[in-house]
């Protein structure tokens, strides 16, 4: 999906709502390492301007209760 979109526009389409839960994110919390999931980075400050309030409700909610 990167090499297709890019970086930016992937976590855009990976945050919409109705989206389901990316299976590397399972894989992720599996290893208790949901720090270098994409929904991490959508809420670090650095990035805060690159997404709506929207999408980062999505990637904090995601990480809260991982579905």
């Amino acid at each position: 999906m990167i090499e297709e979109h890019g970086a930016i526009e992937a976590a855009h389409r990976l945050l919409k709502p109705d989206r389901e839960l990316p299976l590397i994110f399972e894989y992720l919390r599996g290893l208790r390492r949901t720090d270098l999931a994409m929904e991490s980075y959508v809420l670090r400050d650095r990035y805060k301007m690159l997404f709506s309030e929207q999408e980062r409700e999505i990637a904090r909610w995601r990480l809260e209760h991982g579905d």
